[in-house]
């Protein structure tokens, strides 16, 4: 299922929902039990405006591995259920939070609007391995647009966005 959920993944990079929706289908019928199908499904699903389902899909996530608890605080919050998000970000915070958590912090606080916070997490060190990927994370526009993230880019020797792109 790693794979076909890895199409589907690219899928979603290149906002192609409905060919992403397919392939982690299919990733879903090879391993119904496999969290990544289900955290990439319901990262196509907030993208095309479907939260009750996105929220669905991310609970499952989160009963096959809770680090998945992130991505359904972030759909929370697009669906506009800011206290289930924060009841949730405390909860992330009172745990350890790992390089993958802060980043997962950050998402939820851009999917709440509160850039300031956002970038919080966003310079949590050590960096986690996707701060990379924040230059083209579909959701991730608002961070983008701060100029600080020009900045954030050149201090992690990432090439920066062209004005014209975010």
């Amino acid at each position: 299922p790693i794979y076909t959920a890895d199409l589907g993944s690219m899928y979603y990079w290149l906002g192609q929902y409905d060919e992403a929706k397919f392939a982690l289908d299919e990733a879903l019928e090879l391993d119904s039990a496999f969290g990544h199908s289900w955290w990439m499904m319901g990262n196509v699903l907030a993208q095309q405006g479907k939260f009750d389902q996105a929220i669905q899909a991310h609970e499952k996530a989160v009963e096959i591995n809770p680090v998945w608890k992130w991505a359904l605080a972030s759909t929370h919050a697009l669906a506009g259920d800011r206290e289930m998000a924060n009841v949730m970000i405390d909860e992330i915070k009172n745990g350890p939070v790992t390089p993958r958590l802060a980043f997962g912090l950050m998402r939820i606080y851009v999917s709440l609007g509160d850039v300031e916070q956002a970038f919080q997490w966003l310079e949590f060190e050590p960096p986690d391995v996707w701060i990379p990927w924040t230059r083209t994370w579909p959701g991730l526009e608002p961070l983008r647009a701060d100029p600080r993230y020009q900045k954030f880019l050149q201090e992690h020797n990432l090439p920066p966005i062209p004005q014209s792109a975010s």
